[in-house]
């Protein structure tokens, strides 16, 4: 797509994620650490990409939260927390910015479900994101147990994979705990402080 390579460039592209984590000693002090996620190749999967980097760019995810910790994932919902930001997550605007998530699956065989990649959901068009934390080809890929959502030879796209942090993703895991069994969802989360295009990640 020529609008998108003339606005973020050909790629290879990465966004540096801010995130405030509690301290490990269990006492207030909150500490903003840093991971890095580096973008899909364009060509398997434009519309997810420039989504993303659209939703990065405008500041969409600034402020918003990692609030679900299913277990295979920790996903972060577009849902905003702040009510007077309603504007922000209308889907109209959202539309009209060209930053709604697709809402068909733009799965790639090539982008695998693997552990520590990004998913987009796909039939949601607010955003949502999640963070692979096992290898859940069998559970979001093609053919997966939430097959039935999508037409044929579509699947959530797996459109990145974090190329650093790591070490800080697994204490954000800690910190969002597990959701209960009657569908509980305990208010610890991880705040995204910003996500940025990094122009100077150097691999």
């Amino acid at each position: 797509s020529h609008s998108y390579c003339s606005r973020f460039g050909k790629g290879p592209h990465y966004v540096r994620f801010h995130v405030e984590l509690g301290d490990e000693e269990g006492d207030d002090s909150a500490t903003t650490e840093f991971f890095v996620a580096k973008m899909a190749e364009v060509s398997l999967m434009p519309i997810s990409i420039s989504s993303f980097l659209g939703q990065v760019d405008h500041g969409f995810w600034n402020g918003r939260e990692f609030d679900i910790n299913a277990g295979h994932i920790l996903l972060a919902s577009g849902e905003s927390i702040d009510a007077n930001d309603e504007d922000v997550t209308n889907l109209a605007h959202l539309t009209d910015l060209g930053i709604a998530s697709p809402i068909y699956g733009e799965y790639n065989p090539l982008r695998r479900h693997g552990e520590l990649t990004l998913g987009f959901v796909a039939n949601r068009p607010k955003p949502h994101f999640y963070i692979n934390l096992q290898d859940n080809e069998d559970v979001h890929g093609l053919h997966s147990d939430q097959d039935h959502h999508f037409a044929d030879g579509e699947a959530d796209p797996s459109f990145a994979d974090i190329v650093y942090g790591k070490d800080v993703v697994k204490r954000m895991v800690t910190q969002v705990p597990f959701f209960g069994v009657d569908g509980s969802r305990p208010k610890k989360t991880v705040k995204i402080v910003r996500a940025e295009i990094d122009l100077d990640y150097i691999p």
